[in-house]
């Protein structure tokens, strides 16, 4: 309706209160929200805390005239294409008419002004700067739009992939199972290529497993609700370290966890997430005779950035924008094990939580994985961030 549309805001500068008066009096008439300003200066002040659709600008003004005005306008990234319409009280030739044009005038208006001429060439700019209004309006509910659509099918391929993944375990569980009984049970009758295939048969399905296991966590991470609370960074990543070295006990690997290092976020998914950055560590560090890892934090601009280092493998800078990409591999299946949805999933933790993550490396000389956290504590069971 036309009555509920938004007022454009029209500022009229003019250091002679008559002529102020008549031209507020003429583009009352537009039903537009009119601001007055009697110097340059006053102007330049109004510009600061409005949008104008429109300025007329009266050109000979004691203090700053309005040429300087105009060109202060030009300088200003706000004001910059701002339409100027200049107000003179006479016809001061032709090289006043271009001075005023370099400086971005749209148009003069000369007084005393014509109503029906004044209230026309307004209602230009103000029907100009309506429409592009509603064209920006447009574009943002257009953007709202395709951002909801790539959510929703987000949302469903990874339902989609979480049903499939659980219907799939059972099956790739009984395959394992049977394989394993064959091998043990008749692995006289078998011979070595029949061991052979069922080993590599058993393989296959327990990689399967890891995989779908990994495609869980990551819908997990995506959709699962997220719950605040104080975490002690120092002792989870401590906690893991000693799994790692129970794990591989033949393994030399060197852990340097820096003491008292603290975060709030959901305890379960960050460590989720560290747990997946220190075994892609103790993975790339695997060829090292004796390798070391390191846990720390450093002062940034908006807080903590935490870190987690070692001194493997490394990878290429060029690649470091794959890393976070579900199925990105950097290094060949055959030198390094690994689904390549972890650092995915780690990403994806971290983004939930409100912070960042991103890498540093180099080829053979280690990686550093880089994240802040900005998630907010709560009390009691409410969600910190809804899937």
């Amino acid at each position: 309706m036309e009555s509920s549309r938004s007022k454009a805001n029209i500022l009229v500068v003019d250091d002679q209160p008559e002529s102020l008066l008549a031209v507020e009096a003429v583009l009352s008439e537009l039903g537009e929200n009119i601001v007055a300003a009697r110097s340059g200066q006053e102007a330049l002040l109004q510009m600061l805390k409005n949008d104008f659709a429109v300025v007329l600008l009266d050109v000979q003004m004691p203090g700053v005239n309005g040429f300087e005005v105009a060109a202060l306008m030009r300088e200003r990234e706000k004001t910059r294409h701002t339409p100027i319409i200049f107000m003179t009280a006479a016809f001061t030739g032709d090289a006043s008419v271009f001075k005023g044009y370099e400086v971005g005038a749209v148009d003069y208006i000369f007084k005393p002004v014509v109503p029906e001429i004044l209230r026309a060439k307004v209602s230009v700019f103000v029907e100009l700067e309506r429409r592009e209004e509603m064209i920006r309006q447009q574009r943002e509910l257009l953007w709202e739009a395709e951002r909801r659509e790539h959510e929703r099918r987000m949302e469903e391929a990874l339902s989609f992939t979480h049903a499939v993944s659980h219907e799939l375990r059972a099956p790739l569980r009984h395959i394992q199972s049977f394989s394993e009984i064959l091998i043990e049970a008749y692995a006289g009758r078998l011979g070595d290529d029949g061991r052979s295939l069922l080993n590599r048969i058993s393989g296959a399905a327990n990689e399967l497993l890891h995989l779908i296991d990994a495609l869980l966590k990551f819908s997990e991470a995506t959709r699962a609700h997220l719950r605040a609370r104080d975490v002690d960074m120092s002792r989870l990543v401590a906690g893991i370290a000693v799994e790692l070295k129970r794990e591989e006990p033949s393994r030399n690997v060197e852990f340097d966890v820096q003491k008292g290092l603290a975060a709030t976020g959901d305890p379960e998914f960050l460590r989720v997430a560290m747990e997946n950055l220190l075994r892609n560590a103790w993975k790339f560090t695997a060829k090292k005779t004796v390798a070391h890892i390191a846990f720390g934090s450093s002062d940034g601009p908006g807080g903590a950035v935490y870190f987690v280092r070692d001194d493997g493998a490394g990878f290429s800078m060029e690649d470091a924008g794959k890393l976070f990409k579900p199925f990105s591999r950097l290094h060949a299946r055959q030198d390094f094990e690994g689904t390549g949805v972890g650092l995915a999933t780690v990403g994806r933790i971290i983004e939930r939580h409100g912070g960042r993550i991103w890498a540093e490396g180099r080829v053979g000389g280690g990686a550093t994985f880089f994240f802040t956290l900005h998630a907010r504590a709560v009390d009691g069971p409410e969600p910190l961030i809804a899937g």
